[in-house]
């Protein structure tokens, strides 16, 4: 039986757009720049020096209204040998795509830029189901059963239970690669809260004796050449489901030996047929906890050091104070617990 209850969605969007926007082109004439462009009443182009880009110049966050919705990059400099001198990359926010609208904001930007859309550089396309990685685990290990197509696997292995916990299928330098991979608890390690309310609209809540799990395919500005500028395509469901099945179908199905026209899929690709997606108009992106992260292991470390050294325990109670104020409040108490043996043996190997 292959997974039955699933939801599907977009989770990255990038794309190419070619043309010259105006009041960038007037500053740069004059030998100016710009941090802030105010396009029309509710479209604007404010700087961002944190996200860089190694082909562009210039990075702008794009705010529609008051939400920031993702990042243009602009002004080639060279590096990379674009086919048009003024193409300019637009990559989305990932939680604008748990949203509506997107295909009206998408010509929103286009339009308020007067750019022209050219190709997508990369579209991820994510499928949460219950158990993917069980049923996974239960058909790749089948004696019975064969993976239609050969592919390098690799992954997360528990040496305990002799299963993967997470796979990679293909070479993460190919033009797609699928990823499956536990998805409950990585909503909450890393904020995105808004994929949880995601699921909660739509069913697929959590429950006692299952996991939720995620299996993305990646594709490549190469396998995306052909698609057209119909944005309204992107939030539909079937449409979706007909890409991801196209490239990696052979890959998620599983051939039976002794008779070859019996086969068990992964997927349950029919049930995109009547899959209605409800979102919120909003959506909020929480700040990210990653920045945190080296912080509080130094803190750790510097416990370790004090108290190897026998200093002052009124340092170490400070270090370990702080430490639980970031793991709090930045949700990170899961994380530390998983991580900190691992800085315990990384501390010992510094002592020999």
């Amino acid at each position: 039986m292959s997974i039955s209850k699933a939801l599907i969605n977009l989770d990255w969007l990038e794309m190419y757009f070619i043309g010259k926007i105006t009041p960038i082109e007037e500053d740069l004439s004059d030998g100016t720049i710009n941090d802030h462009y105010q396009i029309n009443q509710h479209f604007q182009l404010n700087r961002s020096y944190e996200n860089k880009h190694p082909s562009f110049d210039l990075c702008y966050h794009i705010i529609i209204g008051k939400q920031k919705v993702g990042y243009l990059f602009y002004r080639s400099n060279g590096k990379y040998r674009f086919a048009n001198a003024d193409t300019i990359q637009v990559r989305i926010d990932n939680h604008i795509l748990y949203q509506t609208g997107l295909s009206s904001m998408l010509y929103n930007i286009q339009q308020s830029l007067n750019i022209t859309f050219h190709s997508y550089y990369r579209i991820d396309i994510a499928i949460d189901g219950y158990n993917i990685i069980k049923r996974h685990n239960v058909l790749s290990q089948s004696k019975e059963y064969r993976r239609k197509r050969s592919i390098r696997v690799n992954g997360i292995y528990d040496e305990n239970t002799k299963a993967h916990t997470s796979f990679v299928l293909g070479a993460s330098k190919s033009d797609k690669t699928i990823s499956i991979y536990p998805k409950q608890q990585q909503i909450i390690d890393v904020q995105k809260h808004y994929i949880g309310d995601y699921w909660k609209r739509n069913g697929l809540t959590i429950r006692k004796n299952d996991t939720i799990d995620r299996v993305e395919i990646r594709l490549s500005r190469k396998l995306l050449q052909h698609f057209t500028a119909i944005f309204e395509e992107l939030e539909i469901p079937i449409f979706l489901a007909s890409i991801f099945k196209t490239n990696a179908n052979d890959i998620l199905e599983f051939v039976e030996i002794a008779n070859h026209k019996h086969r068990e899929h992964l997927i349950n690709w029919e049930s995109f047929g009547k899959l209605t997606i409800k979102k919120p108009k909003t959506t909020i992106k929480q700040e990210t906890n990653t920045r945190y992260k080296p912080i509080i292991k130094q803190l750790f470390l510097e416990i370790l050091k004090q108290a190897k050294q026998d200093e002052n325990n009124e340092i170490n109670q400070c270090h370990l104070d702080t430490l639980a104020h970031f793991a709090f409040n930045y949700g990170l108490c899961n994380w530390v617990t998983k991580t900190i043996a691992k800085w315990g043996k990384e501390f010992q190997k510094t002592l020999l």
